[in-house]
């Protein structure tokens, strides 16, 4: 019997051939390759987030001060691009989000109502002139609607 001479040392890692003689992995290099995917995972994991650079922290400040009208023309073009697609995924999410808004005001609805409590308090005079920007601009809209309401109001009069 003569002794084979085994060509392939099974270090696959540190191959000297450029086109791989073995066909297979062994039960060892199927670990070796799990330890390495699991402390690339555990690395990216643990990681946190990153941090900016200072000047990457200056340019960005730069670029929100200098161009909010580029900035809300961006993400206007991008929403209108898209609007097909965010209807879709409104639709299909609907009862989710309520769910979830509903669940979240229940648990936090003093500190909701505070906050709302004080921004109210300090916005006071913005808030009415929105409001009265708002009639004025459904003037006619709201007239319609009271005529409609009165008219149902006079009807349950009469029946009743």
């Amino acid at each position: 019997m003569t002794k084979t001479k085994k060509i392939c040392d099974f270090d696959c890692f540190n191959c000297k051939y450029s086109d791989c003689i073995n066909d297979r992995l062994e039960y060892d290099d199927y670990l070796a390759v799990e330890k390495i995917d699991k402390l690339i995972i555990d690395k990216r994991e643990n990681a946190g987030r990153r941090k900016m650079s200072k000047l990457a922290m200056e340019r960005k400040k730069a670029y929100h001060t200098e161009n909010p009208l580029d900035k809300k023309a961006y993400a206007r073009a991008y929403y209108d691009l898209n609007r097909e697609r965010y209807k879709k995924y409104r639709l299909e999410n609907k009862e989710r989000k309520s769910a979830y808004d509903r669940n979240y005001f229940e648990k936090n609805s003093e500190k909701i109502n505070e906050r709302n409590k004080i921004y109210g308090l300090k916005n006071k005079q913005h808030l009415r002139e929105a409001q009265k920007r708002w009639r004025e601009k459904n003037r006619e809209k709201l007239r319609a609607y009271q005529r409609e309401y009165y008219k149902k109001r006079k009807e349950q009069k009469e029946t009743n």
